[in-house]
């Protein structure tokens, strides 16, 4: 019997970024944050993202790209809404708008589509 390969996948390969629109009250830049609970784990494990120091009630838009070295480019958004304390939990909030719908700690990685460009054939 052949043993089934794990894929494993590192947060490091996968850009994660966020844009926000807005300052705060004051109008001074916000000091936001990205925090991944794990850096490496296998592909069909759950990550917990969470941003932080954005401001309240604010839309906030995650972007996840990989980039394979055929030079093909897969990429996912979501827009979320920052909670009172400037807070998005990916795991437990459903984005506004973006690439998939409903809550989804993995929905950044599952929905990711083939950008069009340098080696960015549709697979």
């Amino acid at each position: 019997m052949v043993e089934p390969t794990r894929r494993w996948f590192g947060i490091g390969s996968a850009a994660l970024a966020a844009m926000v629109y807005g300052r705060r009250a004051d109008g001074e830049p916000m000091p936001a944050t990205i925090v991944v609970d794990r850096q490496t784990l296998p592909i069909d494990s759950p990550v917990a993202i969470e941003l932080r120091g954005f401001p309240p009630g604010r839309p906030v838009t995650l972007t996840a790209t990989e980039t394979f070295p055929s030079g093909s480019r897969w990429q996912a958004r979501a827009t979320f809404v920052a909670d009172e304390s400037g807070r998005i939990d990916v795991a437990h909030q459903a984005p506004v708008s973006g690439s998939y719908d409903g809550v989804s700690p993995m929905g950044l990685f599952w929905r990711c589509f083939c950008r069009r460009g340098r080696g960015g054939s549709r697979r």
